[in-house]
This record gives structure tokens, sequence and C-alpha cells, in this order.
């Protein structure tokens, strides 16, 4: 972790948003660095949602102002409950994508909500969340708002997707020092998902899933053996899951504290591409999920 920037966190006055603020303040405390909360009012978009057919620099100041203090409240609440949280408010005129996109060349993790229509008219972070965690320089983690329940237990391990190439490594570093910081469990999940024809065979022959198996597990003890070393007090769990990755790693990460996967990589197994499927882990898994990207 880069223990010199700051935690940004997307925010529009909406209750996922603020879902969002909480587990970003709390990652900020536990990093020691400070937390920016960002808003990207859109002027244009903003006028053309509400039938104005005015310029952007004639767009109402009240509107701004709104923005603004709305945004500072929620840094205040920040460091009420955060006292050793530096939390400041930040409100940009622009898309919330590109104001996102051009914080997190210098932070170092984003923030986002899941989805939520905010207390500005017609206004969605939602939307951008999925852009966002697939095309930003630094790690993203998007919130989903909490189901039926306070969430998961303080023992949830931090699940994290690993397909044996050369970008699990940046995944495996951010869900160790996770762990670590938040004194959890890492539970190392690989993947493998078979031809249906070829499972087929295999069936047949009696064969059944056991090479496969013993590859998986060989990728999994060499890809966290590293990890492992580095962190001796956080303690590891490996699994290999079967069946396509977005549904089969949904399912492992079932319960967690995060859930961590990588924004591309192709691993040594077939068809183990977990880039391709980390959208369909945004959309699929419940809990908060962190993408980290290839460097």
């Amino acid at each position: 972790m880069d223990a010199h920037r700051d935690v940004v966190c997307g925010y529009d006055g909406s209750t996922e948003s603020q879902h969002a603020v909480d587990w970003a303040a709390h990652e900020a405390e536990l990093r020691g660095v400070g937390l920016r909360l960002v808003l990207g009012l859109n002027w244009p978009q903003l006028l053309l949602a509400a039938g104005q057919a005015v310029q952007p620099q004639q767009a109402d100041d009240e509107t701004l102002r709104l923005a603004r203090r709305t945004v500072e409240e929620a840094a205040e609440q920040v460091r009420t409950r955060h006292p050793r949280v530096a939390a400041t408010a930040v409100v940009e005129q622009d898309a919330a994508i590109p104001v996102l996109l051009a914080e997190g060349e210098r932070a170092a993790l984003l923030v986002v909500g899941a989805r939520g229509r905010g207390g500005f008219r017609r206004m969605v972070l939602g939307s951008v969340s999925t852009a966002v965690a697939e095309h930003a320089a630094c790690p993203v983690v998007v919130v989903h708002p909490p189901g039926h329940g306070a969430g998961p237990p303080a023992t949830a391990p931090v699940v994290v997707a690993v397909d044996g190439s050369p970008a699990s490594a940046a995944v495996l570093a951010f869900a160790f020092e996770v762990a670590s910081s938040r004194k959890l469990t890492v539970r190392a999940v690989h993947a493998v998902h078979l031809d249906p024809l070829m499972e087929q065979l295999e069936l047949m022959s009696g064969a059944g899933p056991r090479p496969h198996a013993a590859a998986s597990s060989k990728l999994l003890a060499e890809a966290v053996a590293p990890w492992r070393a580095r962190f001796p007090h956080v303690e590891v769990i490996e699994e290999t899951v079967f069946g396509h990755p977005v549904p089969a790693i949904a399912s492992a990460a079932g319960g967690a504290a995060l859930l961590v996967v990588g924004t591309q990589g192709h691993g040594d197994l077939r068809a183990a591409l977990l880039g391709s499927v980390s959208r369909g882990l945004l959309h699929h898994v419940s809990g908060p999920v962190a993408v980290v990207p290839h460097a």
C-alpha cells in the first residue's frame, strides 16, 4: 500500500454512496492517510435533465452551493467518527468518470458505490462504477449496499481470485495488505472451467476433475508462497472451485469481507481469464469488490 497517498471516495449524496464513504473512512484510518470525498458536478448533463436550455456558466449558483455543502457535511461526519482521518470535500465541475479517473492518478485507492441516485436530480453515481473500476490507474473498491442484516461478520475472510498470471502478484499483494491491516484470513481461490465436452469425456473415463485439481493446487501454492513469507501472521486458505469463474468465484466470495480481483490476466489453466470476468463479479457479488489494475 502507498502510505503517502490519500484514499478517494466518490460521493453523490445518496445512501449508497454513504456506504462507500463509511468503507473508505475505515480504510483511510487503517492506512493512516487522508480521505478525499469527491463529487463530479456535470453541468450540461444536469441542465439537460432539468430541461433548462441555458449555458453551463449560467447554472444556478445555489445548486453548486448545495453540492459543496452536502459533500462538506459528509466530510465533517467522517472527521467526527474518525478523528484521526483528515477528510476533505471536493466538488469538480465535470462528469463523474473523468473526475474520478483523474483523482485515481494520484490516489492510493478509489472507493465508489455500486449504484445509487444521488441527492441532486438525476445524478447517478453507480452508473460510472464499472467504468472507473476498469480504467482507473489505482485499485478501486466498489461497495454494494448491505442487504438484510449488518453485513459480513468481523471474522469474514478476504477472498482473492488467483489465475496464476503475472497480474496475480498485484492482486495478491492488495489482498494480503488488506487482510493484514484488518487481521483477517486470506482465502485464495482459483476457478477451473472445463469445456463442457471435455468435462463429459473425463467424467465418462472416470478421471473426473482430479488432474485439474492437482494442477490448480500447485498453481495456488506457487502464487501464494511469496505472500505467505512476507505476511507470516496472516492465515491463508487455498481453494480450487470448478465451473465458470463468475458464478464459481461469486459463490466462494459469499459473506466475504472483501473480494479482490484483477482487471486482466491469463492463467496457466484453460479459461482462467480473471480479467474478463471482473465486470461480471462486480454485478454478482453482494459485498465489497476490489479491482486491482495490472501494472
